[in-house]
């Protein structure tokens, strides 16, 4: 489990998460990577790296 925080700077609706690791320097060896697919866009076959659907409790 991830920690979060609110605030009026981000859209609502919208998660932005604020720097990356790269897996091998991570604590907990992964990156926010692990979160996404590696499909392809259905329009121009582009990555989906930053099309990812969150729930937040």
């Amino acid at each position: 489990m991830r920690k979060i925080w609110v605030c009026d700077a981000t859209k609502e609706g919208t998660a932005t998460a604020l720097g990356q690791w790269w897996p091998k320097l991570s604590p907990d060896g992964k990156s926010l990577n692990d979160l996404t697919s590696e499909r392809l866009t259905d329009l121009g076959e582009g990555s989906t790296f930053g099309n990812i659907t969150v729930r937040v409790n």
